[in-house]
């Protein structure tokens, strides 16, 4: 399954505000827009950098995302959220190495914010993100949970934590986790998707197709799920229905897929199911 993890979706910049990884890119040009304005009035503003950077990131502007950020981090170096960001960018670039060392810094940094504030559960989920990028999927677990003992309401903790499951092949761990972030918040598309990613997993693929179609209609610009269901839908010799499901998922942001896409109708043009 290829899919935007929670942790991507959304990161928590303080304890008052998050930001959302999963724009689209009208989105991501309202906040470039935004961002320079901003630095016009003063080019030293690190939150204005960091945004201008994070919206090269969604814009696919790997190169370009690389100089705001860095200059957010040498202004405030403390900037945990910036070394997320950044690290996002080195991952895209293929820069591994460079992208484990930002995660370090990261967590170093939230680390010391939670010494400071304890009892600040968006600081234990941002930290719980960035073990999840590195596979440490334990401490990641830890710290959603602490999120949740915290705040028993937080749909996202669950959410994320779901997904720390899911990494370890715990999918019943998984799903259960899911499902409380879908009772806490029935809106949740990301829920939906990701316990559509754990149903498929299991082998349970019309439980994962009417997660996915109840995600595409909270979200029905979400190419993740478009995607996913389209790989269902072609495991099950719906081609007809997969190819769909690929064109748009092409069309709302994920052009890498074509090749398979381009399988899927050679299939149906040999004389393959179509339904």
């Amino acid at each position: 399954m290829r899919r935007a993890s929670q942790e991507q979706q959304t990161f928590t910049v303080n304890s008052s505000s998050s930001t959302n990884m999963f724009l689209d890119t009208e989105d991501a040009e309202i906040i470039a827009e935004a961002s320079r304005l901003l630095l016009q009035r003063d080019s030293n503003d690190a939150d204005a950098l960091y945004y201008q950077g994070f919206a090269s990131l969604v814009l696919g502007e790997y190169s370009a995302a690389l100089e705001p950020l860095n200059q957010a981090l040498t202004i405030r170096p403390d900037f945990s959220q910036a070394y997320i960001t950044r690290a996002i960018v080195y991952f895209n670039q293929g820069l591994g190495e460079l992208a484990i060392g930002d995660f370090d810094l990261a967590i170093a940094s939230y680390t010391r914010a939670i010494e400071q504030k304890p009892s600040d559960g968006s600081l234990y989920i941002a930290r719980g993100g960035a073990y999840t990028f590195q596979g440490r999927y334990e401490e990641a677990i830890a710290d959603f949970t602490q999120a949740i003992a915290i705040n028993p309401q937080d749909a996202f903790a669950y959410g994320t934590r779901g997904d720390a499951h899911s990494a370890q092949g715990s999918y019943e761990a998984a799903i259960a986790d899911y499902n409380q972030a879908i009772t806490i918040d029935p809106q949740h598309p990301f829920a939906y998707s990701s316990r559509a990613n754990a149903h498929s997993a299991q082998g349970n693929y019309e439980a994962a197709i009417a997660d996915y179609d109840q995600a595409i209609t909270i979200a029905p610009q979400d190419p993740f799920a478009y995607y996913n269901r389209g790989l269902v839908y072609r495991g099950l010799e719906r081609y007809s229905d997969a190819l769909s499901d690929l064109d748009r998922a092409i069309e709302f942001g994920l052009p890498e897929v074509q090749p398979e896409r381009d399988q899927v109708e050679e299939i149906i043009r040999r004389g393959g199911a179509t339904r």
